[in-house]
């Protein structure tokens, strides 16, 4: 593999250190290759510690690295916390006023004069001259580079003055040419473009996931901004317009699924999106949405909890809390998309789905997959079909006789008429009732209607909620479990894993309720016995673990459970492979994993 590059930047908040990583993403996939790109960043309004890191590679690439080719450090703290993170080839730049200041022997680093390169423009251009310097070491020649930097910084910049754009340039390739000609002795990864025949996009988890939301004609959103689902307000507040949305910023996360609810049942596909305290919030009103069988879609973007929790930080401990949620019993789907493929086709299929058994659908994110930049091949819509499952569209012609809006049928789904069609008024509550909506607190009827209720799930496309196996389907030494966004981590563990000769298959659960238990049972119960499966959760509990085991009496015994708000890094899951095959006296080549 000719293009392979890791690199992570670090420093204040302020100092434009996410926008030196997202110019690095951009000018990457200008060269043709694949990246991912991801933030780290406390909880602040104003300061702290920020870091990013970016990795491109010729071929797929699903996860970021744990060590890096290059740490760009903007200020004291970033080398003091930041250059452990360098692999053992790898160098570190930052201000040469540092490298003094600090004393700073070692022969990796390399110091860049910023404030002179800078004099005549200002210390706003600091994230522009660090860019700059990190092209010039990763680039074949100053052309190469200035080519790239130009479409990079048009691209990035395109919305301010030529001015701006043209001086961002000229600031950039100053620190290519500085580089060139005093740390060009330097031994990196040089990036060459190559031409990518696939059509692809780059993007956060959330657009994906919203894109695939319009795409299902999407026509209403309420949502009180909470870390981090809080780019979905942003997205579609840009869109009302061109897409003829409406997005209300509603004053609490209480208020914003009310409002939803009632947006559902007047016909409106409708979401809101917000994190575990905002969804607490909203219990009382999705099972207010459960009895009146109103097809809302909920996106919960998992953070660390408990309560306020580490708010910038990724975690999956909302499963049980998200599938058990709401007063009594009522149905729910639920499902966690691994990737941005599935995040966005997944924020298509909800609203078919909720349309489809007229009840509440969460999508599962967590700030690793909602808020980290990647490429993906661009999403063929060619398939997609809205479905409105059993819905009469207004007809101003058309009175309806006998209308029962809580119908026992044999599938357990009833029409739903828009507000305001003839013959189609009903009651709309909170409160248990008979078929026609009035309430009812006979016992037989709130039997038939639980049921009823219940029956609804039986309509989803048994395929869909299967989970995935990803790689080897027989031949395998290991089994790997994981849902959401572990899969893509998995993946770029089992990359290596099969480099080094250890055959590999990947389960990956997206429906988590409705799930198919009994090809659970199928696909597992062997390995099981043997002590051949791994499963990985984001959590402390093992709450995929303890579903798995509730529902099909499989008890994992080898899971890795992580639950310190950060992401598994693809090589620590290697060497927790490794290790555990050497246990049961297999050993793997090894080196693929660095």
């Amino acid at each position: 593999m000719q293009n392979k590059i890791s690199i992570k930047v670090g420093g204040p908040a302020g100092e434009g250190v996410f926008t030196v990583g997202l110019l690095l993403a951009k000018y990457f996939k200008l060269n043709g290759l694949e990246v991912v790109y991801t933030t780290d960043y406390p909880s602040l309004i104003k300061g702290g510690h920020n870091t990013c890191s970016i990795r491109a590679e010729d071929g797929p690439v699903y996860a970021e690295m744990k060590h890096h080719d290059v740490v760009a450090c903007m200020d004291k703290l970033a080398v003091q916390e930041d250059v452990s993170s360098r692999n053992h080839t790898g160098i570190v730049v930052t201000d040469s006023k540092l490298v003094e200041s600090m004393n700073l022997q070692d022969d990796f680093y390399v110091g860049i004069p910023i404030d002179s390169l800078i004099e005549d423009v200002g210390k706003r251009f600091k994230n522009t001259i660090v860019f700059g310097a990190i092209v010039g070491l990763i680039s074949v020649s100053e052309e190469d580079a200035k080519e790239f930097i130009s479409q990079t910084l048009s691209k990035h910049f395109g919305k301010k003055s030529q001015e701006i754009i043209d001086t961002n340039i000229d600031v950039a390739l100053r620190g290519v040419r500085f580089v060139n000609e005093h740390v060009s002795h330097k031994k990196l990864n040089k990036i060459v473009k190559i031409e990518n025949t696939t059509q692809r996009v780059m993007m956060t988890g959330n657009d994906a996931a919203a894109l695939g939301a319009l795409k299902a004609g999407l026509k209403f959103v309420s949502e009180y901004p909470m870390t981090p689902s809080t780019s979905f307000l942003s997205f579609f507040a840009a869109r009302e317009i061109s897409h003829n949305i409406t997005t209300k910023h509603a004053e609490d996360e209480i208020a914003a699924i009310n409002n939803v609810i009632g947006a559902a049942a007047s016909g409106a596909r409708a979401m809101t999106a917000t994190s575990g305290g905002g969804y607490a919030l909203m219990n009382e009103a999705i099972s207010f949405a459960g009895m009146s069988e109103n097809p809302v879609v909920i996106f919960e973007c998992m953070r660390a909890g408990p309560s306020t929790g580490l708010p910038t930080y990724t975690d999956q401990g909302d499963l049980m809390h998200v599938l058990y949620s709401g007063s009594g019993e009522f149905p729910k789907v639920v499902f966690a998309p691994g990737d941005l493929q599935e995040a966005f086709y997944g924020g298509f299929e909800a609203f078919n789905i909720a349309d489809l058994v007229q009840t509440p659908v969460v999508v599962l994110l967590d700030k690793h997959i909602s808020a980290s930049v990647m490429t993906t091949p661009r999403f063929d819509t060619s398939n997609l079909v809205v479905n409105r499952g059993n819905f009469q569209e207004f007809d101003a012609n058309l009175e309806l006789e006998n209308y029962k809006r809580y119908e026992l049928t044999q599938d357990g789904i009833s029409k739903r008429v828009v507000i305001g069609q003839k013959g189609g008024c009903h009651v709309n509550s909170s409160y248990e009732h008979d078929e026609s909506g009035w309430t009812s607190e006979d016992g037989e009827m709130h039997k038939l209607q639980m049921e009823k209720r219940h029956k609804k799930l039986n309509n989803i496309d048994k395929e869909l909620i299967k989970p995935k196996i990803l790689g080897r389907e027989s031949d395998y030494d290991i089994t790997l479990v994981s849902w959401g966004s572990n899969k893509s981590i998995l993946q770029e563990a089992t990359k290596y894993l099969e480099q080094d000769g250890i055959k590999v298959r990947q389960i990956h659960f997206m429906f988590l309720n409705p799930c198919d238990w009994e090809y659970v049972d199928e696909i597992l119960r062997i390995d099981v016995e043997k002590n051949s499966v791994m499963l990985f959760e984001g959590n402390m509990t093992g709450q995929l673990h303890s579903l798995i085991r509730m529902n099909t009496g499989l008890n994992i015994l080898e899971k890795k459970l992580k639950y310190d708000a950060r992401p598994f890094f693809y090589e620590d899951v290697y060497r927790d492979v490794e290790n555990f095959l050497k246990k049961r006296g297999m050993n793997i080549v090894g080196g693929n994993q660095k």
